[in-house]
């Protein structure tokens, strides 16, 4: 069962995906999100976009087809977030989200060195809409080698335990 705490990390995941406030949200607005991070790192027409937008349909059409419709409201998104993703551990991460956060990571190298560094990672936790010393705070407690960067695997197993509830580092703000 999905805790306190890992709800309203979906519940964040959710709302910035439903950035209309509609109270659902359909396959175009998880591209739009896609779109949106390609944006704020200059990829717009590039094929790290094209990976982030293919990994997002993929997660998407996973999730729609569990829900048999395709618009998800919140408490379908939960309760699927719950059930396929959550409450199937690290096998459920990887079969839905991983690719996802993996696309993710690849757009987020803007230097191409094949790690994510303080910048790059800070510049993503503003467009998640984490701030501040809040996103500096997550990016230390992430980096336990004490390199300056996260390697595209690092990045995913803190996203992974993240939603688990495994740590506390904001990942996901309010926008």
């Amino acid at each position: 069962m999905v805790g306190v705490e890992e709800k309203g990390r979906l519940e964040k995941r959710f709302e910035l995906w439903d950035r209309e406030g509609k109270g659902y949200v359909e396959r175009s607005d998880v591209e739009a999100g896609a779109r949106r991070f390609a944006q704020e790192f200059g990829e717009q027409g590039s094929a790290k976009e094209q990976a982030l937008i293919d990994a997002y349909r993929g997660m998407w059409d996973s999730l729609s087809r569990a829900a048999g419709t395709d618009r998800v409201g919140k408490d379908v998104f939960l309760r699927l977030s719950e059930t396929a993703v959550i409450g199937q551990g690290d096998g459920g991460f990887d079969r839905v989200l991983r690719p996802v956060v993996e696309a993710l990571a690849d757009l987020l190298d803007t230097d191409g060195d094949g790690r994510i560094g303080e910048r790059e990672f800070l510049r993503w936790a503003g467009v998640m809409g984490v701030r501040g010393p809040d996103s500096a705070r997550a990016f230390e407690h992430l980096d336990g080698d004490g390199d300056g960067t996260l390697s595209r695997e690092e990045f995913t197993v803190a996203v992974r335990d993240y939603l688990f509830g495994r740590h506390d580092a904001p990942l996901f703000g309010a926008r």
